[in-house]
């Protein structure tokens, strides 16, 4: 939702002033945060192999962590 929400907003910015530059950068540091929560989640998951269950937990306390601050990030306003 809070994606959406500044894509838009970056789109009417891009109508208002021209700058095109905004979009494809938010774009690529949505991307790259999906591929740093993998990683940084991976390393913890596989820190705890053998246990299948542990690991499992450890990466889903991480994945849920790294994802309520984005969502705190995304949720400050662009003005």
């Amino acid at each position: 939702m809070w994606i959406n929400k500044l894509t838009m907003d970056l789109e009417k910015i891009k109508e208002d002033t021209g700058n095109s530059q905004l979009l494809p950068i938010f774009n690529r540091s949505i991307k790259n945060q999906e591929r740093y929560l993998e990683d940084s989640c991976r390393w913890r998951y596989l820190q705890k192999m053998p246990n299948g269950t542990r690991a499992a937990i450890a990466y889903k306390q991480c994945e849920i962590e790294i994802l309520k601050n984005h969502v705190q990030v995304l949720q400050r306003p662009l003005k």
